[in-house]
């Protein structure tokens, strides 16, 4: 049984060594593979940092320098960009490689491993030499990643290195080294600027500019130069006799070179200083931007002071039209268009002393060649409109209508901002407003009083309307005489008629009259008039009361010294009875 058991102890010695190594060659494999995909990720991305830098650099050191070199630059950059991806596609094709390496070597070492010991460990060595040093193993995929990582690695130094350096445009005209500009844009605006200095010349002159660039790493001792020096320049190499002025330029335009700048800057002090702004007037200034360049001009490109000055102080007149506002006036408008009212009449004497709001006049406007800007702080008066309403009334008979209280306009203060150019108004501002005086609404009587004679068309009154017909219905039975005889109208009418009052009041007096006027009611209307109403058969009215016109306040008898049944109704002014006729209206 010893033989048996050391030959069993023997087997399971190698069972447990195979397993060990199986073990040990997998923990290996695990390590190698998860390592070695780390690098790669860490490699590809150290790669694409390291190019996406590059990229940024050569962006860098290509934006300063223009046209046809700038873009050569982009052209060279993009194919860079296609040769590095193609890079990172070679570096990702080998890993997918071992992966797959790596799923065979499993497959067959459990193969192996069925076949006995020799042929297991014999196929580790196999395997592990063909992981590591085969067509695509890790030794030769290390050289092939390596390789391009030192090559972009020193691509990359080259660029951060050229990348550090500055470069600009060397310009040559004619043989010679004219400056450094930024682009040739540079050039173009000089050329043009050469072209605005010789415009001047009798006869005209041409200049051809053909010039040569390079690309030059600008050192320490180089300098840019703008557009207005290398025009200095450019002038200076011309055969032409030159001299050192100052060119005049408003709002950018090139109008004369002059000696002397500082003579036309005094005259446009003066002319700013002499400017009538009928008025305090704050930011007083010419409306265009006025500038002088130093620099070399031809002797013949040169003007005179004078003519100079005598440009900038040119006007001109030019037909234009205005549209009427509200609240304008003919002063108003010709002062707002720096007009006489005389020029202003002469010019729309079919509208001048007619127009409405959005009336169209026609105005002359002066245009000078330097406009003069400024701004006056006002103080106006405008109106508010009233508001107007309909109310009903029965101080106005039903179907007519009239103005009970007139409507009267507000008026409001302003404080202003007003902005002219050449004395004419363009820009109004209103920085503050206060009202002075409150509109008054209008009110318009809708009348509601229905009371009339029973045939108004045969009792036609045309008085003043201030009192209303009393009676509801009825006639003129007996009229006015005299203060001595027949103080009123006696105005018949069925008993119980409704008496109303003639308009608003207070009773001054509702009782038995002794004087022949039975019952009778007396209104004050407190503006020197009374009404009186007598020989009532019934009164429904106290006395300090007040009432309203067209106020029930009794009906028609035959009371006191009466021989019918009728309403004696008075007026009297300042106690003297008035025609009550001449202030009813009926129609």
């Amino acid at each position: 049984m010893e033989p048996e058991r050391l030959e069993e102890e023997e087997k399971t010695r190698d069972v447990f060594q195979r397993n060990a190594i199986i073990k040990k060659m997998q923990e290996i494999y695990k390590e190698v593979e998860y390592n070695f995909s780390k690098s790669m990720i860490k490699i590809g991305t150290c790669i694409a940092r390291t190019f996406m830098l590059g990229i940024k650099e050569i962006k860098k050191m290509l934006g300063g320098v223009g046209g046809w070199f700038k873009n050569k630059g982009l052209i060279m950059m993009d194919k860079v960009g296609d040769f590095v991806v193609d890079l990172i596609k070679k570096i990702a094709s080998p890993i997918a490689n071992r992966k797959q390496c790596a799923e065979e070597i499993r497959i067959n070492l459990n193969i192996a491993k069925k076949l006995g010991r020799k042929a297991f460990i014999k196929e580790i060595f196999k395997s592990f030499g063909r992981f590591y040093s085969g067509a695509g193993g890790i030794l030769s995929s290390a050289f092939n990643y390596v390789a391009p990582v030192v090559s972009i690695a020193f691509l990359i130094g080259i660029v951060n290195c050229v990348s550090g350096l500055e470069y600009g445009l060397s310009v040559q005209y004619n043989g010679q080294e004219m400056g450094i500009v930024n682009a040739e844009t540079d050039f173009d605006a000089a050329t043009k600027e050469v072209q605005k200095r010789i415009a001047q010349v009798d006869g005209g002159m041409e200049m051809g500019f053909t010039p040569r660039y390079s690309l030059k790493v600008v050192n320490n001792n180089d300098q840019y130069i703008n557009p207005g020096q290398l025009a200095d320049k450019m002038l200076s190499s011309s055969d032409a006799e030159l001299t050192e002025a100052f060119g005049v330029y408003i709002d950018g335009e090139f109008i004369g070179a002059v000696l002397n700048k500082d003579i036309i800057a005094q005259e446009l002090a003066n002319m700013l200083a002499n400017c009538d702004t009928s008025g305090t007037a704050t930011a007083i200034k010419f409306q265009k931007q006025v500038e002088y360049s130093k620099g070399i001009y031809l002797n013949d490109s040169l003007t005179d002071e004078s003519d100079v000055i005598k440009k900038l102080k040119s006007v001109r007149m030019e037909d234009a039209t205005y549209v009427v506002k509200e609240n304008d006036t003919p002063m108003i408008i010709a002062q707002k268009c720096n007009m006489s009212v005389e020029d202003l009449t002469e010019l729309n004497p079919e509208l001048i002393n007619s127009y409405n709001t959005g009336d169209i006049l026609k105005i002359k406007k002066t245009i000078s060649y330097m406009p003069i800007e400024y701004t006056r702080v006002l103080q106006t008066t405008t109106y508010i409109d009233y508001d107007s309403v309909e109310v009903e009334t029965n101080s106005i008979n039903k179907g007519q209508r009239a103005v009970l209280t007139k409507g009267v306009k507000g008026e409001q203060t302003n404080v202003e901002n007003v902005h002219y150019v050449d004395g004419m108004e363009v820009t109004r501002e209103v920085l503050s407003s206060q009202i002075t005086k409150e509109p008054i609404t209008e009110e318009i009587g809708i009348g509601t009083y229905t009371a009339k004679p029973s045939s108004p068309s045969s009792t036609a009154l045309s008085g003043s309307g201030e009192f209303s017909w009393p009676v509801n219905g009825g006639y003129i039975s007996y009229g006015f005489i005299g203060n001595r005889n027949h103080k009123g109208i006696d105005i018949a009418a069925p008993s119980g008629t409704a008496i109303y009052a003639a308009a608003d009041g207070k009773v001054i007096f509702s009782g038995w009259d002794s004087g022949g006027y039975g019952n009778c009611i007396r209104i004050d209307h407190g503006n020197g008039y009374i009404t009186v109403y007598a020989h009532n058969s019934s009164m429904s009215v106290s006395v300090g009361q007040t009432v309203t016109r067209g106020e029930y306040i009794g009906g028609i008898g035959s009371t006191g010294d009466s021989t019918g049944n009728h309403l004696h109704f008075e007026v009297r002014y300042n106690g003297i009875p008035q025609n009550p006729v001449n202030y009813i209206n009926v129609n």
